[in-house]
């Protein structure tokens, strides 16, 4: 007579176990992973070349949303939230609110001096100098997340906006009776803002 010899086919219960790595007592891993691992290919096939992801999962976030979020983290109450939002509303492409605080207050129902008392925190937000209603005051704003002393800085923006805009440093040397060395420094830094 013939003998039948038990096979594993990959229907049984003892392939399946051997297969499964939760149904085995001791598993080793490093055997599994160097037999099983094969690592992502790049695009151009294999190269070593680093895979930038950013790349790959990318979203596009307004200015309105960033800001939102931003709010969203703050801790503020629901009556904070309401007011901060209708600023975050009035916020443009350039980021500035462009709509004097009268016309937003009587546009939408709300005081006047809460949506003030709100301003600061909406300028405080990413990136430096949102919510400013003109350049001036978008610098000054971003003056002072600067980590630096920032006094004569603020006083060239304050008082030589438009000698800064004109790009001159000479007069604004003699008014402010600094050195031009000093003025073309500060002058850098408020254009690379």
């Amino acid at each position: 007579s013939e003998t039948v010899q038990a096979q594993e086919t990959p229907d049984s219960p003892e392939a399946q176990t051997a297969a499964d790595p939760r149904q085995q007592e001791e598993f080793e891993w490093e055997n599994y992973l160097d037999t099983n691992y094969k690592p992502p290919q790049g695009v151009a096939g294999g190269t070593e070349e680093i895979m930038n992801y950013e790349n790959l999962i990318s979203t596009t976030t307004s200015l309105h949303d960033h800001l939102m979020w931003q709010m969203g983290l703050g801790g503020f109450n629901e009556e904070e939230q309401t007011l901060i939002s209708i600023l975050i509303s009035y916020v443009d492409d350039d980021g500035y609110i462009k709509t004097p605080l009268s016309e937003i207050a009587a546009e939408e129902s709300v005081d006047e001096k809460d949506l003030a008392d709100m301003m600061p925190f909406v300028q405080e937000f990413d990136p430096a100098g949102v919510g400013a209603r003109d350049l001036k005051e978008c610098l000054l704003v971003q003056a002072k997340h600067l980590e630096e002393d920032t006094n004569d800085l603020v006083k060239l923006i304050t008082e030589h906006i438009k000698d800064l805009e004109k790009k001159n440093y000479s007069a604004i040397s003699k008014a402010m009776n600094v050195p031009m060395e000093d003025v073309v420094e500060m002058c850098k830094i408020i254009y690379s803002m």
